[in-house]
């Protein structure tokens, strides 16, 4: 125990003007490590938006191929459907042999943007 009260009070006889400025300087450093690595971050996750118009309306087109396929049973095959955004790829497959189950594949490739939405529904194909 003395051992320890005697190393603080030496550790606080030793404290020198110069470590309020080494901590200033860390934590400039500090700083300015984190917002390099925010901002390179940011850069690497961000993709072109689109506006919130154009995607609603890509959703709700989305939402009713949906719907007008599964309801519709149509034949197993590839479809396609043009649109003002661009296009949508419709497939449809058969699922593991079970002849009333069916996988349905929407693939939206639009216009001006790199993003291409991958949608896929297993349905139960109505007699």
């Amino acid at each position: 125990m003395d051992r320890i009260k005697k190393n603080i009070k030496y550790r606080k006889g030793e404290l020198k003007a110069s470590t309020l400025i080494e901590t200033l300087v860390a934590s400039i450093i500090f700083l300015a490590v984190f917002t390099i690595s925010l901002d390179t971050a940011v850069r690497i996750t961000s993709v072109e938006s689109i506006d919130a118009h154009t995607y609603l309306l890509i959703t709700q087109d989305l939402e009713k191929l949906r719907k007008y396929y599964t309801e519709e049973n149509f034949a197993i095959g590839e479809y396609s459907k043009d649109y003002q955004w661009g296009e949508a790829v419709i497939a449809i497959e058969g699922y593991r042999g079970y002849e009333n189950l069916r996988i349905l594949r929407i693939i939206a490739t639009i216009v001006g943007s790199s993003r291409s939405p991958d949608l896929v529904w297993l349905y139960e194909k109505v007699e």
